[in-house]
């Protein structure tokens, strides 16, 4: 596993969430989709953790914080900028995907 994703939950999500760009990860760890997709998240950690923080927050685990951003698909993401939605992506997508929305927020 990359050092660079943190799993994080109810009790300090915000804390980190809230400055710069932060993309996070919903998943549950008992759909083998998400597993599955953590691959493509430990690939964008690896080329991009010098100027985006990765969260992993499990929706069973933390529940209201899968509410906030109204997840309704497993995996999810969302790319928040400055405590703001930048961006939601539902389903597995390839890495590409994430990686062109990273790209377009830095310019």
């Amino acid at each position: 596993m990359n050092d660079d994703i943190i799993f994080t939950d109810s009790y300090d999500f915000d804390e980190k969430a809230d400055s710069g760009t932060v993309l996070v990860y919903f998943y549950e760890h008992f759909n083998i989709q998400s597993r599955a997709f953590m691959g493509v998240i430990e690939e964008l950690a690896e080329e991009y953790s010098d100027n985006v923080m990765f969260l992993v927050v499990d929706v069973e685990q933390s529940p209201d914080i899968a509410m906030r951003y109204e997840i309704d698909d497993l995996p999810s993401v969302v790319i928040l900028r400055n405590g703001e939605i930048a961006e939601v992506v539902e389903g597995s997508n390839p890495a590409y995907v994430y990686a062109d929305i990273l790209d377009s927020l830095d310019e």
